[in-house]
């Protein structure tokens, strides 16, 4: 007889199954108890919520400060006190991002990890305007994560104060509306050491932070390119916390650029279904005269094809010839 195993990661409904003589463990558990389970693990949305920044004491150092509840932002916004829009990161500084104010034709810059507290690209925010005289003004100075935060912050303090760049109305992230997390392709930035199982994900996308996963596949990893997704990210975390996906070939290697190229522009590439395949026109389907004479006639004309060899979708040509006028057409 089939055993029943219920798989949650709600730790109540886990203790109400066991309560009820009903065998449960988490998703992780029950991976973990499988056979050659590696790549599986690296797979599992991670829910290690806390470990990061533990201090030796084995407390949580929090480094952002908690998001408002939806509800708060709600009437926040409807009130005027909070302004609701889209957060853009820069891509010279992941210190700076603007927020595009719904509504209104409006821009409020964004400095400093506290105030972008957590927000990641193109996620629905809402920001609370700043005190006039902490408006800040955008740097200069490309800055990114290679650099220390404290050296980052630094820099980019200096520079404010030595400009004379008309300040810019500055806010700080108070929430977020809706996440506009995705897949990321991107490479792994191996830990220094061997050992560990924890490493820095780097996105292709310069907007988007590093991402910390878990994977025992470090080695295997090297010079690939790879997906990852985004599971959470803790106030306790300098980075977001997320998971491996998959593997998509050898930095450099054309096919895998060309896929990273699609992926990242959201474009649909996957073999066209039976069902579109089927409404192909026959391979003995031929233009009827009826057809030409709706169609522009080129044929008197030299026309040559700049697709690149192999090409089986013939959709970039060009002619050239001499007009009466002495222009080239």
């Amino acid at each position: 007889m089939a055993r029943i195993v219920l798989l949650t990661n709600d730790a109540a409904n886990r203790e109400k199954a066991l309560n009820e003589n009903l065998q449960s463990c988490s998703v992780q558990d029950y991976v973990k108890s499988l056979k050659d389970n590696g790549e599986l693990l690296d797979k599992l949305a991670s829910d290690d919520n806390n470990s990061a920044g533990q201090s030796t004491d084995g407390k949580s150092k929090q480094i952002y400060p908690e998001h408002l509840p939806l509800t708060k932002l709600q009437t926040g916004v409807k009130s005027g006190k909070y302004l609701q829009g889209k957060f853009f990161a820069s891509r010279d500084n992941y210190l700076e991002a603007s927020i595009s104010v719904y509504d209104q034709n409006e821009q409020i810059f964004i400095q400093g990890l506290v105030n972008l507290n957590r927000a990641v690209n193109e996620d629905i925010v809402c920001v609370e305007v700043l005190p006039e005289q902490d408006w800040t003004c955008p740097s200069s100075i490309v800055i990114d994560e290679e650099i220390k935060e404290e050296e980052a912050e630094e820099s980019t303090t200096k520079q404010n104060n030595q400009r004379n760049k008309k300040k810019q109305k500055s806010g700080r992230v108070v929430g977020i509306i809706r996440r506009n997390w995705r897949p990321y392709c991107g490479v792994l930035s191996p830990s220094p050491n061997p050992q560990a199982t924890r490493h820095l994900f780097v996105a292709a996308e310069k907007r988007i932070p590093r991402i910390r996963i878990e994977t025992r596949q470090a080695e295997i990893l090297k010079g690939q390119k790879i997906i990852v997704s985004i599971d959470s990210w803790p106030r306790s975390s300098k980075y977001p916390v997320g998971h491996f996906v998959k593997k998509l070939g050898s930095i450099g290697d054309k096919e895998t650029e060309n896929e990273v190229l699609l992926l990242e522009h959201e474009i649909p590439h996957l073999p066209f279904s039976t069902v579109v395949l089927n409404d192909l026109p026959k391979e003995t389907w031929f233009i009827s005269d009826e057809e030409i004479k709706l169609r522009r006639d080129l044929r008197d004309l030299s026309i040559c094809s700049v697709d690149p060899p192999g090409c089986t979708d013939i959709d970039d040509a060009l002619h050239w010839r001499p007009l009466p006028n002495g222009n080239f057409e």
